[in-house]
């Protein structure tokens, strides 16, 4: 990707230097290809970035043009956003959009790539000349810490559901009222049986530890609680072998799953082979965001409003500069509807 790089700069210094016309035509891919001694398919994915970057657009079976920054933009922040580049559960790909089109409506964005931020030559380059940094939590790694640990302007992670030490801002999801509420509605808390079925990353972990934890306050003994792990990437849940597993270990219990995508598939199996959720044993999902009339109760964690809170926290940071760490808590709640504490009092 290092010649895609060096051409998307290319393209940023020649209309720095010389402004197109709004709505100009720009080269087509062969010609760039030609002009930078790459394939079509090497300047098709310069051109690509350019498009997310907002600097190009195109139109289907016209071509590609240049869109001309308002006046009004010329002068705002510019900011750089980074996400994985693995979603794409609908969730997802809709935090992206919201995350973006915030970013757009207050800022000049553009959009930096994984492999780019773990670089130790590009990195620095694409950071460059950024006034600030908005990414998500799931792209930390060691690589990226140590490019960001020169950057010198103001960082804002979201997503997480636990505070780093890393020095940068962060929106994180907050569990502990709604799985306060949860141990509170659960009757004979002390002689019930739990089973956690949580996803081996860092929020599923983080998950299972927090409503484990909550168990144990509410004296649980640890001999009542079990767990089953379901290995990252989530294709690996459909195997028939680890649903029968689960199918095994469930009745009469109270189980929590850390994540919505694994609860609804359990939640589809065993409404068809048993036990049944709801009347058999007591499923509570997390991270629900389906539509109201699932039967999952749900510890329901308000994805969609941590990418406007993350803006709101950036645009602060970078109006008010303090040496100060923010961090900004966004509530989970208990939704309860079929499959768990649905005769439980409140």
């Amino acid at each position: 990707m290092t010649r895609v790089n060096d051409i998307v700069h290319a393209l940023i210094e020649e209309i720095e230097k010389k402004t197109p016309a709004a709505d100009s035509p720009v080269e087509s891919t062969r010609e760039l290809g030609r002009r930078f001694g790459v394939s079509p398919l090497t300047a098709d994915r310069a051109v690509k970035k350019l498009v997310e970057q907002g600097v190009y657009y195109r139109v289907r079976g016209k071509g590609t043009f240049f869109r001309e920054v308002p006046e009004e933009q010329a002068d705002k922040p510019l900011i750089g956003y980074a996400s994985a580049p693995h979603y794409t559960l609908d969730v997802q790909i809709r935090i992206n959009e919201l995350a973006l089109a915030e970013l757009r409506r207050r800022f000049r964005v553009r959009i930096l790539m994984q492999h780019e931020l773990k670089d130790p030559v590009i990195g620095p380059r694409e950071l460059a000349g950024l006034d600030g940094l908005l990414l998500t939590s799931d792209l930390m790694d060691d690589e990226i810490r140590r490019t960001l640990s020169s950057f010198g302007k103001p960082v804002v992670s979201m997503l997480q559901e636990y505070v780093y030490d890393d020095g940068l801002h962060e929106v994180a999801l907050d569990f502990s009222r709604a799985f306060a509420d949860v141990i509170a509605r659960i009757k004979d808390i002390r002689t019930r049986k739990f089973h956690i079925i949580f996803e081996n990353h860092r929020n599923g972990r983080y998950r299972m530890e927090c409503f484990r934890r909550k168990l144990r306050e509410a004296g649980v003994p640890e001999s009542r609680i079990t767990l089953s792990t379901i290995q990252f990437p989530r294709p690996l849940l459909f195997s028939e072998t680890v649903l029968r597993k689960i199918r095994s270990v469930v009745s009469g219990k109270f189980v929590f799953c850390t994540s919505d995508v694994v609860s609804y598939v359990i939640l589809e199996y065993l409404k068809k082979n048993g036990p049944v959720p709801g009347r058999d044993f007591e499923l509570l999902s997390c991270d629900n965001l389906e539509p109201d009339d699932t039967e999952l109760s749900t510890v329901d964690c308000h994805l969609l409003e941590v990418p406007v809170a993350a803006v709101n926290l950036l645009s602060a940071v970078l109006k008010n500069p303090d040496n100060y760490r923010h961090c900004v808590h966004i509530p989970a709640d208990l939704i309860v509807r079929k499959t768990a504490l649905a005769d439980s009092p409140g």
